[in-house]
């Protein structure tokens, strides 16, 4: 076994990263207890639909041309690829800018959502370093630069971490948690920038960024509004439940978020990145990752077993024994979305088959169906039942649903045919 795994630079590399991202999220949840004790449900609550804002708008910042830096064979073209996305970043914010100084305190109060208006401007500053984030860790991926991804993983967990335990303690509430999360993407940044040379802003000319933006138009025009579709899906209903429910409601769900659901998408996400760059290359050398995938799946699959069972049977005594007795209504969330958590961490790494395969239309109609599948039964619940459990039971299962239809969309897909 250790033979076949000095051999395996996918197990290697997965390991890697994958532990990089485990040690990283130890800390948020090392330091929740406290956390909780400093700050009060609204204040999650507000930082919550924050984080979903910045991740919502951060899709349509880079027009996605930051996912084309591992594709190029020329690394020159690759870390153009980066200014490119860098550009498009820039002059998004400047436009939310003149929208926000025009516009900003009527669209907050259109939304219901008056409480973020003070956040607006940090709502800019937090997607142009979290567009700068994403470039630089892309790079870091298409040079398999695992150990300054994990690296960058577990500087932004200290920085907000710490941070966020200062601000506490001076009683900033929202703006502390705010200020944090901004902290811990600047820290971030700066890891994965270690692996770019910044000479290239030197070289560089308007007219390739223009030849490159059209060269690789097939981001901004199919994978753009598919992956916005998946942020709107997997970020927007934080942003729903604060227009049907309180914000004490809304800030047990964003605790739940972050103990469970956070960990697992950025862990998921580590393995889509490690599994990507392979699958890659094999369906460019062979054709075929079918036996990559169905290991993947395997692995996965064992590995969420037990995390799942200790949510079913003992969430609501776990949260309220390590968070306090007030925060056991969150335990009682995280029961109702174990079958999402399973389902999420097994299958959300392979729908990187999509983008392998070149199947960027059928991503689109199925980030249609995740997003349906996200936002309606929220709805649904409040209108049927006006209770947030109800609405999250509707939400568990119509989500859960759309990923194990993935499974069966993108199997086929990791065997090219002829």
């Amino acid at each position: 076994m250790l033979e076949k795994f000095k051999s395996s630079s996918f197990l290697k590399n997965t390991l890697v990263l994958v532990s990089g991202t485990s040690i990283a999220q130890v800390i948020p949840i090392l330091i929740s207890p406290w956390l909780t004790r400093l700050y009060s449900p609204e204040s999650f609550g507000i930082l919550m639909v924050y984080v979903s804002y910045i991740s919502i708008l951060g899709v349509i910042a880079s027009a996605r041309y930051e996912k084309a830096i591992i594709l190029p064979s020329e690394e020159n073209e690759a870390k153009k690829l980066v200014i490119l996305s860098q550009f498009f970043i820039v002059g998004f914010c400047f436009l939310l800018a003149f929208i926000n100084i025009f516009f900003g305190k009527q669209l907050f109060q259109l939304l219901h959502q008056e409480d973020l208006y003070p956040y607006s401007w940090l709502i800019i500053i937090g997607i142009l370093v979290l567009g700068a984030d994403q470039s630089y860790y892309h790079w870091a991926n298409r040079i398999s630069a695992y150990k300054s991804m994990s690296i960058s993983k577990i500087s932004s967990n200290i920085s907000s971490g710490l941070s966020s335990l200062l601000f506490g303690y001076l009683h900033l509430e929202a703006l502390g948690l705010i200020l944090s999360k901004i902290l811990g993407l600047i820290a971030s940044t700066l890891s994965n920038l270690r692996t770019f040379s910044l000479k290239i802003f030197e070289e560089i000319k308007l007219s390739e960024l223009k030849k490159l933006a059209r060269a690789y138009i097939q981001f901004p025009l199919f994978l753009m509004p598919g992956h916005l579709l998946n942020a709107i899906a997997l970020n927007g209903p934080p942003i729903v439940f604060a227009l049907y429910y309180l914000e004490t409601e809304v800030g047990y769900f964003a605790l739940t978020q972050r103990v469970i659901m956070l960990p697992v998408a950025i862990i998921a996400r580590s393995v889509g990145d490690v599994f990507r760059q392979k699958a890659t290359e094999q369906y460019n050398t062979t054709g075929d990752f079918r036996k990559l995938y169905l290991k993947t799946l395997g692995a996965l699959s064992l590995l969420a077993i037990l995390p799942f069972l200790v949510l079913i049977f003992a969430a609501p005594f776990l949260f309220s024994f390590v968070f306090g007795v007030e925060w056991e209504t969150s335990g009682s969330f995280a029961q109702v979305l174990a079958i999402l958590f399973l389902l999420q961490f097994i299958t959300s790494p392979l729908t990187n088959t999509f983008i392998i395969a070149g199947k960027q239309k059928l991503e689109f109609v199925w980030q249609i169906l995740f997003l349906v599948s996200s936002i309606l039964p929220i709805v649904l619940g409040y209108y049927w039942f006006h209770d947030m459990y109800s609405s999250l039971i509707l939400f568990a299962i119509s989500r859960a649903l759309v990923y194990l239809l993935s499974i069966f969309l993108t199997l086929p897909l990791s065997t090219k045919k002829n």
